[in-house]
């Protein structure tokens, strides 16, 4: 039973885990400069990742981590179920 919920727990976990941590914060921030491309004004708070490419970085992460993720707990559940 233990080992059903932890299969079940990483699926769900490092699915959207990975979305709520790189994708979604990504694309939300992508989609925010391009609504709000201010750079006239002076702003203190300004990010030093301001680049695109840390955005398509964190984007292309998750891209690989969600299937790399699936691969690994599809195994954890063949030898699970092929003892």
């Amino acid at each position: 039973m233990k080992d059903d919920i932890e299969i079940i727990v990483g699926l769900t976990g490092g699915v959207c885990g990975v979305f709520i941590l790189l994708t979604i914060p990504a694309v939300l921030v992508l989609k925010g400069r391009k609504l709000h491309n201010n750079r006239d004004s002076k702003n203190p708070y300004l990010s030093h990742f301001e680049h695109p490419f840390w955005m398509w970085a964190l984007i292309i992460l998750g891209i690989v981590f969600v299937p790399y993720n699936l691969y690994m707990q599809i195994n954890k559940i063949i030898d699970h179920y092929h003892k």
